[in-house]
């Protein structure tokens, strides 16, 4: 075997340096200054012009950068890849005669004064070559290498140079529409965090106190904005009592996650915030929820729902549900049975036009605790992709302590500890409520 390269061969060395010093770079205005020194390191002082000719007429272009042999920037783009209209628009002199056919152009003897856009600038460089630029970004460009020697350039070199310069141009293009990406993400992220701040600032900023009844809330969300909602809103009285008002209890679960499905928990709490009185129950509320998220979606809009209207007075709930998850009650006196509030059901919201809501009831003993949640929780994986379920939430829920705030921090824990460090693949939110 014969190794065709021996260690003294320092040109390969040095482009081999280069190229994995190139490697490494994420910046393109960094990486095109370091390939242009280190190919003069390599074959000696060059000059570098880059045109742009994308989107004008024939024979136009622009000089988006001029780099003399010493390195110095006659003329540059602040950023790469940036919107090029600042730069002046030439047509004529000698880099009009290239741009004005695609063809690579190798010139010997240039020494060119009184150039009409460079004047004397090209007078000390004896040759040139001009190399078409094919990129999607920007095409029509052109990379013109200047040497002060008549016969730095030949026949041969051309061709090496054309796939040198279009290889390079790919890596740039590349790394701006990085840069872009990045930018555009970062816009985007921050966006959906404005919104996910305004939607827990939705949910937990205003302290409700429900007459008779504790409740607390876990509210997990798979990116930074989610589409699970909870709310409790106090009713009007009935006329000439001065009993305490009734309040609805509402868990949602729009379809979907992130900024999208926040928009419909947007669209509900503005809905909820101006409920028509008086109102029939929870099977009315749901229907009017119904009615107005079908009239207003243009694409899929599909939201599961619970609502429970809790009286005070009595303890009794009134309930309906929209496709929702059924919640669980854990009865505080002995003997008395545990239950799902599974009497009522009906079609989610935004599905069915003019959809209407099976009622159910239930009275609570002091004591009594309900379990609310969202799919999510159910949903939640283990590594072997084994699924939490509603059974094992149920088990759980019925160990748990009754006091809410306690009761969510052992169901969490719980549910941490059968995912394993598994990333949740959807929202997850759970509501105990416990009545006093």
């Amino acid at each position: 075997m014969e190794w065709l390269m021996e260690k003294r061969d320092s040109r390969v060395l040095e482009y081999n340096s280069l190229f994995s010093r190139v490697a490494a770079i994420e910046d393109p205005e960094v990486l095109l200054t370091t390939v242009i020194s280190g190919m003069a390191q390599i074959q000696g002082p060059r000059g570098y012009i880059r045109l742009a000719t994308h989107g004008l007429p024939q024979g136009h272009y622009r000089i988006t950068r001029f780099t003399d042999d010493d390195g110095a920037v006659h003329i540059g783009a602040e950023a790469w890849g940036e919107n090029l209209e600042g730069f002046p628009e030439y047509e004529g002199g000698f880099l009009g005669e290239i741009v004005h056919t695609a063809d690579p152009k190798l010139i010997h003897d240039l020494f060119l004064k009184d150039d009409p856009v460079l004047a004397d600038q090209l007078a000390v460089y004896g040759a040139a070559m001009a190399i078409p630029i094919h990129t999607r970004l920007d095409p029509g460009d052109w990379l013109v290498i200047l040497s002060r020697d008549t016969r730095s350039f030949s026949r041969d070199d051309l061709p090496e140079a054309i796939m040198r310069g279009n290889l390079i141009g790919g890596v740039l293009e590349s790394l701006t529409i990085t840069q872009k990406l990045e930018k555009a993400q970062a816009l985007i992220q921050h966006e959906v965090n404005e919104i996910a701040d305004i939607e827990r600032q939705l949910l937990f900023d205003s302290k409700q106190d429900v007459p008779g009844m504790d409740f607390a809330a876990s509210y997990l969300t798979f990116d930074r904005a989610g589409g699970d909602y909870f709310r409790f809103i106090e009713l009007p009285r009935e006329n000439g009592t001065d009993t305490p008002a009734p309040w609805a209890i509402i868990i949602a679960d729009a379809a979907g996650h992130g900024a999208s499905a926040a928009v419909i928990v947007a669209l509900m709490h503005a809905l909820l915030a101006r409920i028509p009185t008086p109102l029939g129950g929870p099977a009315a509320l749901l229907e009017y929820l119904n009615h107005h998220l079908k009239s207003w979606q243009t694409r899929h809009c599909m939201v599961t729902a619970f609502c429970g209207i809790f009286d005070p007075a009595t303890r009794t709930m009134r309930y309906a549900r929209a496709g929702h998850e059924i919640p669980f009650v854990k009865a505080s006196q002995p003997g008395s049975p545990n239950c799902r509030l599974d009497k009522a059901q009906g079609f989610p919201l935004g599905v069915v036009a003019d959809a209407e809501y099976d009622e159910g009831e239930i009275t609570f003993e002091p004591g009594d605790c309900m379990l609310l949640y969202t799919d999510g929780v159910t949903d939640a994986s283990s590594p072997e992709h084994v699924l939490y379920g509603v059974d094992r939430l149920e088990a759980g829920f019925l160990e748990a302590p009754s006091e809410p705030k306690k009761a969510i921090e052992f169901l969490q824990n719980r549910i941490a500890a059968f995912e394993l460090g598994e990333r949740s693949l959807d929202d997850q939110t759970m509501v105990v409520c416990s009545i006093e």
